[in-house]
């Protein structure tokens, strides 16, 4: 009893951190005791006390409460200090939850909370307390490990992005001092927050207001907006600079993959890119500020890239760039190349790498350009390529990276070349560009740089200069060189085929209107490319269906320009070869070619080509045109039965898009629109040329080859019917779009022009309903000839003498296997399967051969005893002595009927016997 008591006695009850953390903020707010600061330090401690692994999440209200009463009294009060530093050591660890359901109530007050604690980095003024609250708030953002007692990581995470943390951040990198800016940049590169949260920074002029701050003496400029001097010091630091640079990087980043930001971001001004451009100076002119160096041309290269309104050449930046970045690069005499040695280390290489890719951004203004034109870009560009070409010595670049800027060289001519022509021909490029052309013709990759910048060269060479000016140096005949060394290669990769579809385009381009009519030296490389598309090899690449398409569109505009050259290519078999491009390609190949081949069956002579031809899964050309025509209406979504035939009488050949576009009529005409990118009109023209146009031609060339008289499957000949009646189908859609687009303008017509359109539309809807009846016909034709052929071959089959006919086959077989070697050859090979088969290995290790004459194709010995002596050589070996006692059943050779031959493969050393 007296132990009981002892223990109640000593009983005291634990205080609530809660209620303390409430009593504190009531006590410091209240009229009354506000300036009660002792019995505030002894709640605070005890609260602290009870606090040490972080604040409960319930009771940050008042801890902001409280915080808020520190900060606005830490001058007068010296405790309050202390108490705010040990609360911001303790508001680093995550709050802790006493119930899972406080993550879905207390959100607000954790937003709050991280927005109390940017407030407190406004108006704390002691620097350590400044620190404190920002590794407070590093802390809350980055720990990410997950524990049941604490606030959850994407919970902090997105409190953090819908406080005003981000705003209040983005506005401290303006007004903050260097100390207290350095600890924002340090929140703004460790937050592991997405979205809202640099959105908010950005939309806080955050990019200018860090490029501006990275030139030291932007205080006093920035209120009369003057440029800063030249930095002539080499003592002259940027302190500021990486860790502003590292900020820079993911706010750009961040930018990158989320363009929609980019609209609210004011224009980045002269002010911010002139630090930029000190900064690079004073970079570029020392020797230990190498990688620096390369970080503020990629910053101007990332800048380029997302704004394209950037101040680029009015700040001055492109005209340092250009006087003090390019010369030294192309001019190593000059004062500048003097100064700023580049060697061939990794630094200086990506240094090199950065120049040339600013530089293409230059001709996207004016000033710009003519910048180029002041440093002479072009000629030190195509200087680079012919020093490349001819693989000098005295390089100071590896090899690697010469070809890698060589092919920088390549795109940048690229892009640089069109807006300045006038520079590029009077500097030779076109004649160094094709003598590059045959010296790389066996470096795939930059062959195809070179292929490319011609075509894109040609393509925009309106005034026909360049073209000129090629055509003058023989380019024609260099291109075909490389096409035919292109043939040559084993194997085309994708860079090649790359190549070839380049090659097609530049030959198309350089021979344009005035095509010599006796020239067909592209004609033997253009059948033989063909060929090589119709026929891969196994271990190529799958061709890309560009290549093809860019060899009809040379076709098309180049080999029938000409008569001559389009009747050389019928001979050599082209039409056959686009037939079968036709019958294996796929859609957008087909309509290309079927294009070609409309403008070439205008000429008579193309005819019996076309009748002629015979495909892998097609009979003639008539089965195939119908498929392409059948298989686009189903493509295109248009009515039909289950065999094909006519669903939709008023609309027989109108598919989906059109019928919607017609319900919906607008300016436009569905019924031609329609026309266009459709292989149905190429198949109906091609069908007129046939056999409207060229009748006699095509009735002529029939009676010499027999083609044309094939039976076609009611399928087909639906599909003729409609291909046949293409063009008047397609006028009576057009007819009903004029109705309904008077009907909707309340054009009122005359009583004469509205009979003749309602006789119009009359006469399509019978002439809908009357191919609908004839495709009906077709196919009741087609069930007709089939009941009838089915009953001709019940007919066929009672007739014959079957059992005669089946002893005659087995007459037959016998007859073969006693004569024909193959077949003799063929037995041998399936018994010694079986033999084979037969072999069982026992543990003894011994092979057993054990024969079953039931399986066995065998050819029994009777009455015969074989001895095999072992091919195992002793100390005295004699040569195998085989012995065979006189019978007169020696089965030699080939078995009666059974198709056996006598078995010769025996295990050494074992003895057969067989007795009857």
């Amino acid at each position: 009893m007296h132990t009981n008591q002892r223990r109640k006695c000593e009983y005291v009850q634990e205080k609530d951190a809660s209620e303390l953390i409430a009593k504190a903020a009531e006590l410091m707010e209240h009229q009354m005791t506000r300036n009660d600061f002792e019995r505030h330090y002894e709640i605070l401690c005890e609260y602290f006390e009870l606090s040490q692994n972080g604040f409960l999440l319930k009771d940050l209200f008042n801890v902001m409460r409280v915080a808020e009463k520190l900060a606005d009294r830490q001058d007068e009060v010296e405790t309050y200090g202390k108490m705010m530093e040990i609360l911001l050591s303790i508001a680093a660890f995550a709050p802790l939850l006493s119930k899972s359901s406080e993550i879905f109530k207390l959100v607000k007050d954790l937003e709050e909370y991280f927005s109390i604690l940017g407030y407190l980095m406004v108006c704390l003024k002691s620097i350590e307390l400044k620190k404190c609250t920002a590794n407070a708030l590093i802390s809350l953002i980055t720990y990410d490990k997950y524990s049941p007692r604490i606030a959850p990581f994407d919970m902090r995470n997105k409190a953090a992005e819908n406080s005003r943390l981000p705003g209040i951040l983005g506005q401290l990198l303006l007004f903050a001092d260097d100390e207290t800016f350095l600890h924002v940049l340090d929140i703004i590169r460790l937050v592991k927050c997405q979205g809202k949260f640099y959105e908010d920074i950005i939309a806080q002029d955050a990019l200018n207001v860090l490029l501006m701050r990275i030139e030291p003496t932007w205080r006093e400029r920035i209120e009369n907006g003057t440029k800063p001097g030249v930095p002539c010091s080499k003592e002259v630091e940027l302190p500021l600079y990486n860790p502003i640079s590292s900020v820079l990087w993911v706010l750009l980043k961040y930018c990158e993959s989320h363009r929609e930001v980019l609209s609210m971001i004011e224009e980045l001004r002269p002010f911010s890119i002139w630090s930029l451009q000190y900064a690079f100076i004073l970079f570029v002119t020392s020797y230990n500020k190498f990688v620096e160096r390369n970080d503020v041309l990629a910053i101007i290269l990332q800048l380029l890239r997302l704004f394209p309104n950037l101040c680029f050449v009015e700040s001055g930046l492109a005209d340092d760039l250009a006087n003090i970045g390019y010369i030294s690069l192309f001019q190593p005499r000059s004062a500048w190349g003097k100064k700023i040695k580049i060697t061939n280390s990794e630094v200086d290489f990506m240094y090199v790498k950065l120049l040339l890719t600013i530089l293409p951004y230059y001709v996207e203004w004016d000033a710009g350009v003519k910048v180029l034109e002041c440093t002479n870009i072009i000629y030190h560009l195509l200087k680079m390529l012919k020093n490349a070409s001819l693989e000098r010595t005295d390089s100071k670049w590896l090899p690697l990276q010469s070809c890698s800027i060589n092919v920088f060289v390549w795109e940048i001519l690229f892009r640089v070349i069109p807006k300045l022509e006038e520079e590029f021909i009077e500097h030779s490029g076109p004649s160094i560009l094709l003598s590059c052309l045959q010296i790389y013709k066996d470096k795939e990759l930059i062959l195809n740089k070179c292929l490319m910048l011609f075509y894109n060269i040609l393509k925009d060479d309106f005034k026909m200069t360049i073209r000129n000016s090629l055509l003058f140096n023989d380019g024609i005949h260099k291109v075909i060189i490389v096409a035919k060394s292109i043939l040559e290669r084993p194997v085309f990769s994708r860079l090649i085929q790359d190549c070839i579809q380049n090659i097609f385009c530049i030959l198309k381009y350089l021979y344009g209107d005035n095509v010599d009519k006796n020239c067909t030296c592209y004609l033997e490389i253009v059948l033989k490319y063909m060929d090589r598309m119709l026929n891969p090899k196994e271990d190529e690449p799958a061709y890309d269906n560009r290549i093809i398409v860019c060899l009809m569109d040379f076709i098309w505009e180049t080999v029938m320009r000409s008569d001559a050259t389009s009747r050389q290519f019928m001979k050599r078999g082209g039409v056959y070869k686009m037939l079968d491009i036709v019958e294996r390609y796929p859609f957008h190949v087909k309509l290309i070619t079927l294009g070609a081949l409309v403008d070439m069956c205008e000429d008579s002579s193309c005819v019996p080509y076309v009748i002629t031809w015979k495909g892998r899964k097609h009979s003639n050309f008539l089965s195939l045109l119908l498929e392409i025509f059948r298989l686009e209406n189903k493509m295109l979504g248009v009515h039909t039965g289950h065999r094909g035939q006519i669903a939709d009488e008023k609309h027989p050949i109108m598919g989906a898009d059109q019928r919607d576009h017609t319900n919906t009529l607008g300016s436009s005409s569905p019924a031609m629109y329609d026309l266009f990118l459709s292989c149905r009109p190429k198949v109906y023209a091609i069908l007129q040329l046939i056999y409207e146009r060229h009748a006699e031609v095509t009735e002529q060339a029939d009676e010499c080859y027999k083609n044309l008289q094939v039976d076609l499957s009611a399928e087909d000949k639906m599909t003729l019917l409609l291909a046949e009646n293409f063009l008047g189908l397609k006028l009576c859609e057009a007819w009903r779009e004029v109705d309904m687009e008077l009907q909707e303008m309340n054009f009122k017509a005359s009583s004469f022009d509205h009979k003749i359109l309602n006789n119009l539309i009359e006469r399509s809807n019978r002439w809908g309903k009357h191919l609908k009846k004839v495709q009906l016909q077709l196919l009741q034709e087609e069930r007709d000839n089939g009941a009838l052929e089915e009953k001709k071959l019940y007919q066929t089959l009672a007739e014959p003498r079957l059992h005669e006919a089946l002893d005659a086959l087995c007459e037959l077989k016998y007859i073969a296997r006693c004569t024909e070697r193959m077949f003799r050859v063929s037995q041998k090979f399936l018994q010694t399967l079986q033999v084979k088969h037969s072999m069982r290995k026992l543990f003894s290790g011994k092979d057993t051969h054990t024969t079953f004459l039931s399986e066995l194709h065998a050819t029994p010995v009777f009455n015969q005893t074989v001895t095999v002596i072992s091919d195992q050589v002793g100390e005295s070996a004699q040569p195998p002595d085989i012995s065979l006692s006189p019978s007169d059943d020696v089965g030699v050779g080939h078995s009666a009927r059974d198709g056996s031959i006598q078995n010769e493969d025996h295990t050494p050393g074992e003895t057969i016997s067989k007795n009857e």
